[in-house]
This record gives C-alpha cells, sequence and structure tokens, in this order.
C-alpha cells in the first residue's frame, strides 16, 4: 500500500483526510474563478516513497472523479498503485 510521507491511517481518518483535501480544492478552484463543475481531474509530479529500505523518489500520478481517486507510483523497484473510495 502506498503512504505518502505519513503511516496508514484508519479508514475514518482517511475519509476525513480526503474530504479536507476535497474542501481545499474546492476553495482553490473558487479563487481561481471556476464556476464549471469539475467531474475528473488528473495530477502529475514527484513523489517520495519509503517502505522499509527501500527510498525513492519517482514519478506520480492522481487520478480521481467523484468518490474514487488512484495514485500510481512509478518506482524502480516497480510500479505501485492505490485505489481510495469515499464520500463528499
Amino acid at each position: 500500500m502506498f503512504s505518502p510521507r505519513f503511516p496508514a491511517a484508519p479508514a475514518a481518518a482517511a475519509q476525513q483526510t480526503m474530504q479536507q483535501a476535497v474542501q481545499l480544492l474546492r476553495q482553490a478552484l473558487s479563487a481561481l474563478g471556476v464556476s464549471s463543475p469539475i467531474n475528473d481531474i488528473t495530477l502529475s509530479g514527484t513523489a517520495h516513497y519509503v517502505a522499509g529500505s527501500d527510498d525513492e523518489t519517482e514519478t506520480a500520478t492522481l487520478k480521481a472523479i467523484s468518490g474514487a481517486s488512484r495514485v500510481d507510483l512509478n518506482l524502480s523497484s516497480g510500479p505501485r498503485s492505490e485505489n481510495l473510495e469515499f464520500d463528499i
């Protein structure tokens, strides 16, 4: 399981974190003047992945639609993905 620089959280905490992220995204879009609803989003960048002695910084892609997201990591040790479903 992929965990972005913090230990895995219980489902309720993950749900709350996702709701906070969605709220921040809505505020940012509002500040930019985006008034149309967004149905999906794709973000790409770099991610720092640490699991035991495995410590890598590689490319990452986040894809999200209403109620679900997927993170894909392109690590030198092999690809890793995590899916998350949530209520917003």
